[in-house]
């Protein structure tokens, strides 16, 4: 009884507020109901397809490649290998092509690529009278902002038992505000003929690396306080069976913005709005830079173009909340703050990604081999600056 009767009080204050006057809609906390996953860039995300996918008679998937260079090092384990690969799964009809085609990927050197599920895991946005906390996985003891996910996950039940008003709170801000973040991201590489994935796990005030799957490699990752923002990828290094090390500190950077049109009925007017938000920037891809050998000689450089090349990825996304005569008529007269969603929201989202594109590939004593890429492509008409591989020039040191 006491349940029905706190249900019979909310439903009752909901109605009354009709005799709020002077509210404008809240535009702020409009959900988009698009999914919280932020990928790569169009060209990473290709090359991904590779790890999530193999080429193998059991996947159904074709070797279908084009072989461009291979070269020798000094190293008699390790050939520098450049090609063309293609991959069907990359040919869909939302797909946005990379740098070589749709398709179609350049495998010259490696990447450690990430995608965002939820929240980026560091992520930290202080709560204000203008915004919502934003704190990613690993903020475990801010006050105010401490993301609780490592204790819940746990045992959820003696959690919620123990502790139900911290976990009642964590619920509310997660689900209505977006709050904390409750996913660890999704990390994935592709270099020399590897392939893999893990997330980053917090332990104590360190991040470990969790396999995914079976792979015969040892991850180390590098972080550092951003923006004061702690735990931000910095790097990897990465050891093979046989010693070698693989550096990948080049990052490309991605940013997401959202734009809504959203329709519905306050104050008995149909009303129309539009929304607009800006996420805080993150770091989305490591590149291979260099390979040493297990008695720290280098067996070759990888340099990447300083100029400023950007990729994106559109998502949109129209819902439309089907609404009975009683929840009309509670939305005319009671939906001052905009706290019942709209009859109809068209969304946009825009990932757009500041990636590296390779230079100069130095094989210790052997060889140079020089990328060239352009921008100015016929299939971009949202983005001047992003790029496509014009072309490959060898040239012989020795």
């Amino acid at each position: 009884m006491r349940k029905n009767h706190l249900l019979f009080y909310l439903f009752t204050l909901f109605l009354l507020s009709e005799n709020i006057d002077g509210q404008a809609l809240n535009t702020e906390n409009i959900k988009t109901e698009l999914p919280q996953i932020i990928p790569a860039s169009p060209t990473v995300a290709s090359l991904m397809k590779f790890e999530e996918v193999p080429v193998s008679g059991y996947t159904g998937i074709p070797d279908i490649n084009i072989p461009l260079y291979k070269l020798s090092t000094h190293s008699k384990d390790i050939e520098l290998d450049i090609s063309l690969k293609y991959h069907p799964s990359n040919v869909k009809a939302d797909n946005v092509a990379g740098d070589v085609g749709l398709g179609w990927s350049i495998f010259a050197g490696g990447t450690i690529s990430r995608t965002v599920r939820g929240l980026p895991d560091e992520e930290l946005v202080m709560a204000g009278t203008s915004q919502n906390g934003k704190v990613g996985i690993y903020h475990t003891t801010i006050n105010n902002h401490n993301n609780i996910y490592y204790q819940w996950i746990e045992n959820p039940v003696n959690f919620e038992q123990n502790n139900p008003n911290i976990a009642n709170e964590y619920y509310w801000e997660t689900a209505e505000n977006g709050k904390y973040d409750t996913e660890h991201d999704l990390w994935q590489f592709n270099f020399m003929g590897n392939t893999g994935s893990f997330y980053l796990k917090k332990i104590g005030n360190q991040l470990t690396v969790e396999p995914l799957n079976d792979y015969r490699l040892n991850i180390q990752t590098h972080f550092e306080t951003h923006y004061n923002q702690p735990y931000t990828p910095k790097g990897f290094t990465i050891f093979d069976e046989k010693g070698y090390k693989y550096i990948f500190d080049v990052y490309e950077t991605t940013i997401k913005s959202t734009d809504g049109l959203h329709h519905t009925i306050q104050n008995n007017n149909n009303v129309s709005f539009n929304t607009h938000s800006d996420e805080k920037e993150f770091r989305s891809s490591f590149h291979l830079t260099k390979v040493i050998d297990s008695n720290n000689k280098t067996v070759f450089d990888i340099s990447y173009d300083d100029t400023v090349f950007k990729e994106n990825n559109l998502q949109y996304n129209k819902t439309r909340n089907k609404y009975d005569n009683a929840a009309l008529n509670a939305m005319k007269y009671a939906n001052c703050w905009g706290e019942i969603p709209p009859m109809e929201s068209t969304v946009i989202s825009n990932n757009i990604v500041t990636t590296k594109k390779i230079k100069t590939i130095t094989i210790a004593d052997k060889a140079i081999i020089d990328f060239t890429y352009l921008t100015g492509r016929d299939d971009y008409s949202t983005n001047s600056s992003t790029p496509f591989l014009k072309e490959i020039q060898l040239k012989n040191i020795n």
